[in-house]
């Protein structure tokens, strides 16, 4: 693993360091509601169980662990959380106990018919438990296109005719709790090779970005989130990520890799407006 410093990225903060510490600590650990409610959890959010769908079934975590990526920043909102890995036994997808639900990143894909990964089933079933039972749901770029799909049906996710990454200015179209008013602009990373193409009609578009028409969309009534971008992810998040990945890819992979870990970060830290407002729906 390698060891983010100043000198390397000089435009990390003293607070991004201080998270980035948080980050090494729990590289390789299954992220578990620690402690009990009175020790971790903000007076905020007292009562309230967020439910992390662990959907990444294929790269190692010290390569890529989104469910960490997101606890990370849980952790320090004091936000009480567990996770349920799809690694695991389907049997412990149960929505017992939580409040509210998110559905994290992934490499997997649910563009078409012959990649869709065995359990998707099994998350879908949850998800639309989930939403009979009213409970707020925020997906995250593979989260995101789970949701779409199982909103919409097939269709609904298309592959790209190339991978995008990289840190992109998202212009939020229309007032949003999460989000922020009409107009607002946030820098967020991203990486995938899936879009968003089409959504259910109740559905609004809340935000895009130069290359992205649907960068978020949500359900109005049903506390339904979907955000293709990782706000979750740091700037030394997005570092290690793409450290890793630029040893591991080849050809025109490789060079947008490249031309994402070259080019300066601007992450604006919306993560943490994001998770409070959404843990506020109820």
């Amino acid at each position: 693993m390698s060891v983010l410093s100043t000198t390397m990225f000089p435009s990390l903060t003293a607070a991004e360091r201080g998270v980035n510490a948080v980050a090494q600590d729990g590289l390789n650990n299954h992220v578990v509601l620690e402690g009990s409610e009175e020790e971790t959890t903000s007076l905020e959010f007292a009562g309230k169980k967020l439910l992390i769908l662990d959907l990444e079934g294929l790269k190692p975590p010290d390569v890529y662990s989104p469910t960490e990526d997101w606890a990370i920043h849980l952790r320090r909102l004091r936000i009480p959380f567990e996770s349920v890995s799809v690694r695991g036994s389907l049997d412990r997808l149960r929505l017992v106990g939580a409040t509210h639900l998110l559905l994290a990143g992934s490499t997997s894909s649910v563009a078409d018919e012959q990649s869709i990964p065995l359990w998707f089933f099994d998350v879908e079933n949850l998800v639309q438990e989930a939403i009979g039972k009213g409970l707020p749901i925020l997906g995250g770029c593979f989260g995101a296109q789970l949701l779409a799909r199982v909103l919409a049906g097939p269709g609904a996710v298309m592959r790209m005719r190339e991978l995008r990454v990289g840190w992109e200015s998202i212009h939020v179209k229309m007032d949003d709790p999460l989000l922020g008013a009409a107009g607002f602009f946030f820098s967020a990373f991203v990486a995938h090779d899936d879009e968003i193409y089409s959504l259910p009609a109740s559905a609004e578009t809340l935000a895009c970005s130069k290359r992205t028409a649907i960068h978020a969309f949500r359900i109005p009534g049903k506390n339904i989130w979907g955000i293709q971008a990782h706000p979750e992810v740091t700037k030394y998040l997005a570092y290690r990520f793409l450290r890793r990945v630029v040893e591991e890819t080849k050809g025109r992979e490789r060079e947008l890799f490249e031309a994402a870990l070259k080019s300066q970060p601007q992450d604006s830290g919306h993560i943490d407006h994001i998770l409070t407002a959404f843990m506020q729906q109820s």
